[in-house]
């Protein structure tokens, strides 16, 4: 990752960007785990977890894809990870993302 960032001129770019389509001056990452929806807290803590703080750590700007009700069990062992933010899907055939349903998910 540092070898292609350093690649990058910034003097003939406006920035970096990714799947997520936002443009940073700064380098970023969308960390994902699609698999911890199908998984528990114990397994999280074991195979999931120190590989996303250390992800966390890595980069200045640092967030998390949390995709889908599934994967909403593991929000507060998330944010321990020390990402800048979380981008949230709610999942298909879910409640909109206003509904005060969310409430909860969005105060943290």
């Amino acid at each position: 990752y540092e070898e292609m960032i350093a690649s990058i001129d910034l003097n003939n770019t406006l920035g970096y960007t990714g799947w997520i389509s936002l443009l940073s001056q700064k380098p970023y990452f969308i960390s994902q785990c699609d698999f911890c929806c199908m998984i528990g807290p114990e397994q999280f803590d074991e195979f999931v977890f120190e590989t996303l703080k250390k992800e966390a750590s890595l980069i200045e700007r640092s967030f998390y894809h949390l995709d889908g009700p599934g994967a909403v069990r593991h929000l507060d062992k998330i944010i321990e990870c020390g990402f800048k933010g979380i981008q949230w899907i709610n999942g298909a055939g879910a409640k909109p993302l206003n509904d005060p349903c969310w409430n909860e998910i969005y105060q943290k």
